[in-house]
C-alpha cells in the first residue's frame, strides 16, 4: 500500500507483486498498462532490473490476455529505459516493436511516440536521412492537435534533422 500511496521504502519494489495479488482476487483490467505505470515508477525510484521486469511482464500480460491497447506504450517505455542505461540496440529493438504495434493498432499517436524516440535515438547515431524519412510522414498525418505536445515535440525534432 505504501507504494500506491507514493511512500519511499521497501515497499516501493513490490507493486508487480501487489499487481500479482490483485490478479489472485480476479482484477484483471488494464493490467499490462499497470505494469507499464509500475515499471515506470520503480524506474523512477533507481529499481532498474525491477522495472525492466516490470515492463516484461506487461508484455507477457498483453500477450496471455490479448490486452493489446497498451502494448506500444509499454515498448517505446522500456525503450526509453533501455537506452537511459546505454543499451541502444535493445533500445532500437524496443521502438521499432512498439511503432509497429502501433501501426497495427492504427494508433497514430503511439506510433507518433515511437517514430520520435527511434529517430532521437538515429539522429545521435548520425542517420539524419533515416529519422527524417521515418519521421516526417508520420507527423504530416496529422492535420489537427499540432501545438499538442506531442506534436510540438516531432515538429521540432524534424527541424533538427532538416538543419544538419
Amino acid at each position: 500500500l505504501g507504494a500506491i500511496e507514493g511512500q519511499a521504502g521497501e515497499g516501493d519494489a513490490s507493486i508487480p507483486g501487489l499487481i500479482e495479488e490483485l490478479h489472485a482476487f480476479g482484477y484483471n483490467t488494464c493490467s499490462s498498462g499497470t505494469y507499464a505505470w509500475a515499471a515506470t515508477e520503480l524506474a523512477r525510484q533507481g529499481n532498474v532490473a525491477e522495472a525492466l521486469a516490470a515492463f516484461d511482464r506487461g508484455l507477457a500480460f498483453a500477450e496471455d490476455h490479448d490486452e493489446r491497447i497498451f502494448e506500444p506504450m509499454i515498448h517505446v517505455d522500456k525503450g526509453e529505459l533501455l537506452l537511459a542505461l546505454d543499451r541502444p540496440a535493445e533500445a532500437e529493438a524496443s521502438f521499432t516493436r512498439g511503432l509497429e504495434v502501433a501501426r497495427g493498432q492504427n494508433a497514430r499517436l503511439w506510433e507518433l511516440r515511437a517514430a520520435v524516440a527511434l529517430a532521437r535515438l538515429w539522429l545521435g547515431q548520425d542517420k539524419r536521412r533515416q529519422a527524417r524519412e521515418l519521421l516526417a510522414p508520420i507527423y504530416e498525418w496529422f492535420t489537427e492537435g499540432l501545438d499538442t505536445a506531442p506534436l510540438v515535440e516531432a515538429r521540432e525534432l524534424l527541424e533538427d534533422l532538416s538543419s544538419g
